[in-house]
C-alpha cells in the first residue's frame, strides 16, 4: 500500500531566519517521501528490525546568496518546518500541526543548499491512527 497515496500533506512552510538583513535566501523545492527504516548489519550486532516502518522525508532545496561577498559562511542557520497534515478528525479538527527545527553549522554561501528533517513511523502512526 502507498502512504503517500492517502497521505497528503495540506501545506509545508519554512522560515530560514536571516542572519544579517544584507542576507537572502530563497527556496525553489519541497520534496516529500517515504524511507524505509534502514538495514544495518555488523559484527557483534544481532538486534533485528523486526517490523521496518516508514519515515516521512521532507527535503528542502534552497538558495543563498547575499548582497555582498561576505561572509562566506554562516556559523550557524536554524531552518523552521510548519508541517500541517490532511488528517481531519475529532482530536485534530484542522489537523495535526507538527512543528520542528533542523540546526545547520558552517553553511556556505550557493545554490541548490539542502535541509532534511525526519518524522518518525510512531508519530505517522500516532496522528494517521496507525494506518502508517
Amino acid at each position: 500500500m502507498s502512504l503517500l497515496k492517502w497521505f497528503p500533506i495540506a501545506f509545508v512552510t519554512l522560515l530560514l531566519p536571516l542572519a544579517a538583513q544584507a542576507q537572502e535566501f530563497s527556496v525553489s523545492k519541497i520534496d516529500f517521501a517515504l524511507q524505509e527504516s534502514p538495514k544495518m548489519s555488523g559484527s557483534g550486532y544481532d538486534k533485528k528490525v523486526t517490523r521496518p516502518s516508514s519515515w516521512l522525508e521532507v527535503e528542502v532545496t534552497f538558495d543563498w546568496t547575499p548582497r555582498t561577498a561576505e561572509p562566506l559562511y554562516l556559523d550557524d542557520l536554524t531552518v523552521n518546518y510548519y508541517i500541517l497534515l490532511n488528517n481531519k478528525n475529532k482530536d485534530f479538527p484542522q489537523g495535526a500541526l507538527l512543528v520542528g527545527s533542523v540546526n545547520h553549522v558552517n553553511v556556505g554561501q550557493g545554490k541548490e543548499l539542502k535541509s532534511v528533517m525526519y518524522v518518525a513511523p510512531r508519530s505517522l502512526e500516532r496522528f494517521f491512527a496507525k494506518r502508517a
